[in-house]
């Protein structure tokens, strides 16, 4: 039998909200990430598209959350 915190625990890691909240932040991150890492190597154009894809991904990221949010309200 296993204890109450432990199955505390692992309700709490497979709730739908903890997976959400993981998404977005997992977004933040990658995001920071892709904005960051070719500021000083590329020309600006290339800044630019890189930093628009990762707009776009966090904004992808975020639609998702909703949408799974809405799933269980």
């Amino acid at each position: 039998m296993m204890p109450s915190v432990w199955k505390a625990a692992i309700d709490i890691l497979s709730s739908p909200a903890f997976l959400m909240m993981s998404l977005v932040i997992g977004a933040a991150i990658l995001t920071t990430i892709l904005m960051t890492t070719h500021e000083h190597k590329s020309n600006p154009l290339k800044r630019r598209i890189i930093k628009l894809g990762a707009s776009l991904l966090s904004a992808v990221a975020l639609w998702l959350a909703a949408n799974v949010a809405s799933l269980f309200i």
